[in-house]
């Protein structure tokens, strides 16, 4: 199915499969030479070796095939897709050569979103375009990717492998911003809040679905890094409020049960319902005082006008 936009102009994606052909695991890659300097490369200066992999990140790529391993059935036959970009093909080499899953496949649609005039400048100016991302799908602040672009690249190379395999174990290696945005899309969410979800840290792997048992789908919490930002923000609703917390075909982002018409914040803080509990509780508070006040006014508007009255009878 085709992404598509509505009457208002609001991007919509294509709807994810209601059942999964594959199990598909995401693997950002280990830390490269731009994370240990913070930059930014998110050009063609990506496919270039000496952006290649640090030696944390040939370990954590290390580690991420131990933990894929684990993850994997005994007969999992590994199908591993690789972003070009040198930091994720020498993450793909690795777990290929771990997994013992042949040749990793390179495709374009896997690479970096493009930061625009951001590109090799200070990485700490990512916030700033996630704090656009959270306002508009579309926003091309910076010269940035929108997020519907890179939406659009990377289910359209999933449903692709759909259509193409079946009872596979797809590895997605690629890049942070990348693969937090296509989970939106797994997980039937507005792309805007890919922050709101469990960061991927360097080198980490996650199992987005098992589906081809009826297991219940989960993302690995096991190694994830820093939480998200505790910053008070506004929670983001699931788009599709009827979509169940748990069951096959269903990937969550919380190893225990998520209401289905809320999403899981990593940070600390009440859940929406509770906020919003909260603050008809206190507009309810506020009820009384307002009628007291409102009474109080109109005794004394009523007196002032009968004094004055009086006065102008006795004139």
């Amino acid at each position: 199915m085709a992404a598509i936009v509505d009457i208002s102009g609001t991007y919509l994606p294509p709807t994810p499969p209601r059942t999964w052909n594959n199990r598909y695991y995401f693997v950002r890659h280990g830390q490269s030479k731009a994370n240990e300097s913070g930059l930014i490369v998110s050009g063609i200066e990506g496919l270039e070796k000496r952006y290649g992999l640090t030696a944390l990140g040939v370990s954590q790529a290390h580690q991420a095939a131990k933990t894929l391993k684990h993850d994997m059935p005994d007969n999992a036959r590994p199908l591993l897709i690789s972003s070009d970009f040198s930091r994720a093909l020498e993450t793909a080499i690795i777990l290929a050569d771990q997994l013992q899953a042949g040749q990793p496949t390179l495709d374009q649609r896997l690479r970096e979103r493009s930061f625009g005039g951001l590109n090799l400048g200070p990485s700490q100016h990512y916030k700033d375009v996630w704090e656009h991302d959270l306002k508009s799908a579309s926003h091309r602040h910076f010269d940035v990717e929108p997020l519907f672009s890179v939406i659009a690249r990377t289910t359209g190379l999933v449903l692709d492998l759909e259509a193409k395999f079946k009872a596979r174990d797809v590895v997605l290696i690629a890049h942070g911003d990348v693969l937090q945005v296509l989970q939106t899309w797994f997980l039937d969410v507005d792309c805007r809040h890919h922050r709101y979800f469990p960061h991927l840290g360097t080198g980490q792997a996650r199992m987005i679905t098992q589906t081809l048992e009826g297991i219940t789908s989960t993302v690995r919490l096991s190694e994830l890094a820093s939480p998200l930002s505790q910053v008070d923000e506004p929670r983001p609703r699931v788009l599709n409020s009827s979509m169940p917390s748990t069951g096959a075909n269903s990937p969550v982002v919380s190893s225990s049960p998520t209401p289905s018409s809320t999403v899981s914040h990593s940070g600390s803080g009440p859940a929406l319902s509770d906020i919003d509990e909260q603050q008809e509780d206190e507009e309810s508070g506020w009820l009384p005082w307002i009628i007291l006040t409102t009474a109080v006014l109109a005794v004394v508007v009523t007196a002032t006008m009968f004094v004055r009255h009086r006065s102008h009878v006795r004139v």
